[in-house]
């Protein structure tokens, strides 16, 4: 699975922010939840890792 990037985004809830826009774990956050950008400490998600490094299978 390849990595289509997007802005990134987080949810407020959240310690990470996400960068694919095929990440599953990103994709469930609620619109009311969603912010753009990667304030604070957040790290990137580690399945968006993953997708970008090519780990990740369909």
């Amino acid at each position: 699975m390849s990595c289509t990037r997007i802005t990134a985004y987080y949810s407020v809830d959240s310690e990470v922010y996400h960068v694919c826009q095929n990440c599953t774990l990103g994709d469930n956050i609620e619109s009311d939840k969603r912010q753009s950008g990667t304030p604070g400490k957040r790290r990137m998600c580690q399945r968006c890792k993953d997708i970008i490094a090519g780990r990740v299978k369909r």
